[in-house]
């Protein structure tokens, strides 16, 4: 191919196919004020290529081509600043929320029972 006509491909790839859309879904369970779990997934508009692996820190490739031309280190890097963002917005959240907690005093319902 000509210079150019590498150039117009992608755009003639566009026109026929249309605009591919990435999504990131984020997931975080905050179980009580010391236990979360963060999950990610990155979706090719319905297609999941992209996962996150929350115990270990790192990015799960599902499709051999998902992870692009991105080197080892370049991966790595991502996958550092997920794990900062997470602990970033895990605290962020847990800050926000201690400020609505209250006391509340546990005791069992009687519901007319006798023993």
């Amino acid at each position: 191919l000509l210079p150019i006509e590498m150039l117009l491909l992608p755009l003639l790839l566009l026109a026929v196919i249309g605009p591919t859309s990435f999504h990131l879904i984020q997931i975080s369970t905050f179980a009580n004020s010391t236990w979360t779990q963060n999950q990610g997934s990155g979706w090719l508009d319905d297609l999941q290529i992209h996962g996150w692996d929350s115990d270990s820190g790192t990015a799960i490739f599902l499709k051999p081509w998902s992870k692009g031309n991105f080197s080892d280190e370049e991966v790595a890097e991502m996958e550092e600043l997920f794990r900062v963002y997470f602990i970033g917005f895990t605290l962020e959240v847990q800050d926000i929320v201690s400020e609505f907690q209250f006391e509340c005093e546990y005791s069992p319902l009687n519901w007319g029972y006798s023993l």
